[in-house]
């Protein structure tokens, strides 16, 4: 991911303030998720509290490893061959994305600064485009 040493400052400030309400979050995501649209609901499980603080999980490796190209590409390229297995399309992943950026919104509120909110949604494409690719390979 080609992300300026800015956007990263931004993405690792936002995740930081985001763990104190990260179990809240993380169902919320998925409620969004399922209300942008429905016919994702059949793709995960009932335990949405556990699917949530998997993502949350997964979404901290990532921040964790910006400075790691190397390894941050090999994690994305893992998560996007499990994905692939559900049939998870471009569309899918945008739903996601959009998910992930109003509960960001809706949790953070005035604490998500413009430039946090751009970061995300510029990571969030990027490592959809990178999961994609690994789920076609």
């Amino acid at each position: 991911m080609n992300l300026d040493p800015a956007e990263k400052a931004v993405l690792r400030d936002s995740f930081a303030a985001l763990q104190p309400y990260a179990e809240q979050a993380s169902v919320e995501f998925y409620e969004t998720l399922f209300e942008l649209d429905p016919r994702l609901r059949g793709l995960f499980r009932d335990d949405l509290q556990g699917q949530g603080m998997r993502f949350m999980t997964a979404l901290g490796l990532v921040v964790g490893l910006l400075d790691d190209p190397q390894r941050l590409q090999r994690r994305l390229q893992d998560l996007g061959r499990a994905h692939a297995a559900f049939g998870l399309t471009a569309q899918d992943y945008q739903t996601m994305s959009e998910a992930f950026y109003i509960t960001l919104r809706q949790t953070l509120g005035p604490e998500l600064a413009p430039e946090a909110g751009r970061a995300w949604r510029r990571a969030f494409t990027m490592m959809c485009e990178a999961m994609l690719a690994a789920g076609r390979d």
